[in-house]
């Protein structure tokens, strides 16, 4: 045991003389940021500079430069804001991208950037449901034609995963009663609302509430203000999680990697929240230490 403390000692002591530095700039203070680059730190011990651009243009003019000039080994960038406008700048030093929902096209071809998207898979979704309220097992996915591709797909994922899955396509925002009663009469238990934009619009997501609420089925989502609308609850990307991983993409740098072989990742974890107003009729399939540690709204 002595033998082996003292390889690691050496070893820590090792990497960290490699004078690995990292800038990282985040687009602004929030929790879900705060959480992932605490994460993101114990994770990456490494020489790590922060600096915070309060989603102002006069940050940027101010953070580009010193990059420019300083050359850090690479640089973490977290949040829409700072990769939009830093990533098409920095050319020639290696860039994680982080705390995005997907790529901006002005970056999609850069061989310098890699990082964690701020999403996770229909996989560890479902898989996440099945294990901690398995009484869910049977949802329903409304969507417009044009993405019967990803339907199919989901409900595929789905049955994999022990999860029954019965898919009801529209053309319009009026079709949604008739789906909903559809499926409710078929004894679907819940519905699953995530990428139809239509359908999440202000006015298309007020219609769904109303509706589900007359059928008494309750709405699981991937998305925190559907949560605040009237969602039951909301499976998110876990930002510890997620910093991470972005994390481990900042050793693998370090040892040598390039961000082109690296790529992008998803999120491995899910957060869960739930609505405290929805959840009323429900609790009793939820583990009290579930809600007890969740967030609610």
């Amino acid at each position: 045991m002595k033998i082996f403390n003292i390889i690691f000692l050496l070893t820590m002591i090792v990497f960290n003389l490699t004078g690995f530095s990292i800038y990282v700039i985040q687009s602004e203070n929030n929790k879900e940021n705060t959480i992932m680059l605490s994460s993101f730190k114990d994770r990456a011990e490494f020489d790590i500079t922060y600096f915070n651009l309060n989603d102002e243009e006069k940050n940027v003019d101010f953070v580009i430069p010193k990059i420019l000039n300083d050359k850090p080994s690479a640089v973490l960038l977290v949040g829409d804001f700072a990769v939009k406008k830093i990533a098409s700048k920095i050319d020639n030093i290696p860039l994680i991208l982080s705390m995005i929902n997907s790529l901006p096209s002005g970056v999609k071809n850069k061989k310098n950037i890699c990082g964690v998207l701020n999403d996770v898979s229909d996989r560890t979704i479902l898989r996440w449901i099945k294990n901690n309220v398995p009484y869910f097992d049977s949802l329903g996915l409304i969507f417009y034609i044009k993405n019967i591709e990803y339907a199919k797909k989901f409900k595929n994922t789905a049955s994999e995963e022990s999860i029954f899955v019965e898919i009801s396509n529209i053309s319009d925002i009026n079709d949604l009663k008739i789906s909903v009663k559809l499926l409710k009469g078929i004894g679907i238990k819940a519905l699953w609302v995530e990428n139809e934009k239509q359908l999440t619009l202000d006015k298309g997501f007020e219609n769904l509430i109303k509706i589900c609420k007359t059928e008494k089925l309750p709405i699981i989502t991937s998305s925190i203000e559907l949560l605040k609308n009237g969602a039951l609850f909301s499976l998110t990307p876990e930002p510890s999680n997620h910093g991470y991983l972005s994390g481990n993409i900042a050793i693998r740098l370090a040892n040598g990697e390039k961000p082109e072989d690296i790529g992008f990742i998803l999120t491995e974890k899910v957060k869960f929240s739930y609505n405290k107003s929805q959840i009323k009729n429900y609790k009793k399939f939820f583990k009290d230490t579930l809600l007890e540690l969740s967030e609610n709204y």
